[in-house]
């Protein structure tokens, strides 16, 4: 598992988990060949691609790239621009699916939580 504390911004593949702490922001413009977790307190944006997204309590992702696998929500705030091809699951009101956004083989046609 790879921890990602402080600011970082992430170019290359990691082939591992990633796990965002508290305080720290993740820049994710590369591939992570695992799931990306992000803990209370932590920011992660993926404009690159990861295996899975998981957002627990007060943490807080952006997928403007590809998630490709499942995208869950306990209890922070998930917001999905890209595209996500596995379910959203979790938390109803902290995530939202932005107008364009896919999420499986469905596209968003207007903003939503789910």
């Amino acid at each position: 598992m790879i921890t990602i504390r402080g600011k970082q911004r992430i170019l290359t593949t990691l082939r591992d988990n990633v796990t965002v702490t508290s305080g720290a922001v993740l820049d994710l413009e590369g591939m992570v060949t695992g799931q990306v977790t992000v803990n209370r307190g932590g920011v992660a944006n993926i404009r690159g691609m990861v295996a899975g997204v998981r957002v627990l309590a007060g943490g807080e992702a952006i997928v403007h790239g590809m998630c490709n696998g499942p995208a869950s929500n306990s209890g922070g705030r998930l917001e999905i621009l890209g595209l996500v091809t596995g379910p959203v699951l979790g938390d109803d009101f902290g995530t939202v699916i932005a107008p364009g956004a896919r999420v499986g083989s469905t596209r968003s046609t207007s903003s939503s939580q789910t």
